[in-house]
């Protein structure tokens, strides 16, 4: 979870609710709140505050509708944060997955094939599991060069606990399976299970799963070349430790993740609008919310 919980305050301007709280989309929650209450959309205002952390979770409107409401029935400002455990009962966190996967090489360690199939529980109502869904596939190979591929991925609903976006959209459910089988494989093959990694892994002019061609930029394999000799050390080390020891014992492993920019499959517009005030002031509107990653301080420099 992230370290603060959701929190906000609401009071009316005028005939315009004015919701101040930690979120990192503030037009969806414009939008989603004005749903709820029965508001027109320019007749609701949000402002964002501060966010300590948000993990994807903070997409979804929490708290918003509720003080809103009270705002509007008392005529007074109405304050709430929610406990740890409220947070953790009404947001939504990450999605339980249920993953199976097949994967194949020739006698040289070459990867030639992946089967993957996932059912991911979304809980009582969808949130961001389509994207969870829909992403899911695009990453499940990893950061390496899959020649022949088949993935599938679900969002099912249940009568559980809502789950969103959080830390991933799913990505780093398949990244665990999938790096536990190259182990596995690596193993097979009488690998190091690091060299078994540089020797599939991406490189500029290859192609991902998806038929993109990457044609520069791709730095696995030099990060994994930098790795070598940290991890003979470390090999090493555990070996010795062990051969000492035996109520407790030293493991060494090594793990890539990838993750795209941006949302899959879906609309992911971006739009910025610049204009000068009566006065002369040069006004910035933008829609991204800083929670943690600077982007205040970033886009007025763009």
């Amino acid at each position: 979870a992230y370290i603060e919980p959701e929190a906000g305050y609401a009071y009316m301007d005028g005939d315009t609710l004015v919701v101040v709280a930690c979120t990192q989309a503030p037009y969806m929650d414009r939008d989603d709140t004005a749903k709820v209450l029965g508001l027109p959309v320019d007749k609701v205002r949000i402002v964002p505050t501060a966010t300590g952390g948000g993990f994807g979770s903070k997409l979804d409107v929490s708290l918003q509708p509720l003080i809103g409401l009270v705002a509007m029935k008392t005529g007074r400002p109405a304050a709430l944060a929610y406990t740890r455990n409220e947070s953790m009962m009404s947001t939504t966190k990450r999605h339980p997955a249920e993953m199976k996967a097949t994967i194949g090489a020739d006698a040289e360690g070459r990867i030639t094939g992946m089967v993957f199939e996932g059912d991911f529980n979304t809980g009582a109502y969808a949130s961001w599991g389509p994207t969870v869904a829909n992403r899911v596939p695009v990453h499940a190979s990893g950061p390496y060069v899959t020649p022949n591929y088949r993935a599938t991925g679900y969002a099912i609903h249940t009568n559980g606990p809502i789950a969103g976006a959080f830390r991933g959209f799913g990505v780093p459910q398949a990244t665990i399976m999938q790096e536990t089988l190259y182990d596995e494989l690596a193993g097979k093959l009488g690998m190091d299970r690091l060299d078994f990694r540089l020797k599939n892994c991406l490189r500029d002019g290859c192609e991902t799963v998806t038929g993109q061609r990457l044609e520069s930029g791709v730095g696995i394999g030099e990060c994994l070349e930098q790795l070598q000799p940290h991890w003979a050390r470390a090999l090493a080390d555990a070996e010795a430790f062990n051969a000492i020891h035996t109520a407790s014992k030293r493991g060494v492993g090594v793990a890539s993740c990838w993750y795209g920019c941006g949302n899959t499959s879906l609309p992911n517009p971006s739009t910025i609008k610049v204009g000068i005030s009566a006065s002369g002031d040069v006004v910035l509107h933008q829609g991204a919310v800083d929670i943690g990653q600077g982007s205040n301080t970033v886009i007025t420099q763009i």
